[in-house]
């Protein structure tokens, strides 16, 4: 009869369950600069979406991969194809969510509250201003009570890279795997009535001087 027809073309309608899709694989945005990670997708349901990104840290230390030129990195992963920073156990790195999202309500984790970080556009996660410990795999997940079926997820790297001309009033220090960032303060001085600029900082258990006209 005409019931048993719609209800046999819906169930073919909505066979393939929910599709989620991310736009970028991998992301590649310089810190303290803000970031879109864009997450997509369709359901036939009408019940409305809880919108979850879960983060997990890289499996390998990638402090100098911060500092190389996308392009870089793009042609070493297509000539090596390592997933070395990918392959681990969960037990092994960091495993956290990151914000949740349902409708017009949004919840962000105890890690990162106090951060400018939202869900917009249905289900593309916001962060307004990156930090080193932003690099990693971010996972959108979406969960509707009546459509378990499907795609329900899809994951992008995100790589936070090192800025290539830093401001003047931040330093960046690496050695071996530390990776710190000093603010330090711009001190000015005359000297033979030519304006000097001092600038100090400690790095790495040494005090630098930089110093120009």
């Amino acid at each position: 009869n005409a019931r048993q027809l719609l209800r046999w073309t819906y169930s073919l309608l909505s066979c393939d369950g929910v599709q989620v899709t991310v736009k970028d694989e991998r992301k590649f945005a310089v810190l303290f600069s803000p970031v879109v990670l864009q997450c997509q997708y369709s359901t036939h349901s009408t019940q409305t979406a809880v919108v979850q990104w879960w983060y997990k840290s890289y499996c390998t230390d990638r402090t100098r991969d911060s500092f190389t030129f996308p392009e870089s990195l793009g042609v070493q992963g297509s000539e090596l194809g390592s997933t070395a920073h990918l392959d681990c156990a969960d037990k092994s790195r960091t495993v956290r969510i990151v914000a949740s999202g349902q409708g017009a309500s949004l919840t962000l984790a105890e890690h990162y509250k106090g951060r400018d970080i939202t869900i917009i556009n249905k289900a593309d996660l916001r962060i307004g201003e990156l930090q080193w410990g932003d690099s990693g795999v971010y996972f959108c997940k979406v969960v509707i009570s009546d459509d378990l079926e499907g795609k329900n997820e899809g994951q992008v790297e995100l790589l936070v890279l090192g800025e290539s001309h830093p401001p003047h009033h931040i330093l960046i220090c690496i050695l071996g795997k530390l990776a710190a960032v000093f603010k330090c303060k711009l001190l000015k001085f005359y000297k033979n009535d030519i304006k000097v600029y001092y600038r100090y900082t400690m790095c790495c258990s040494a005090e630098l001087k930089i110093s120009f006209i």
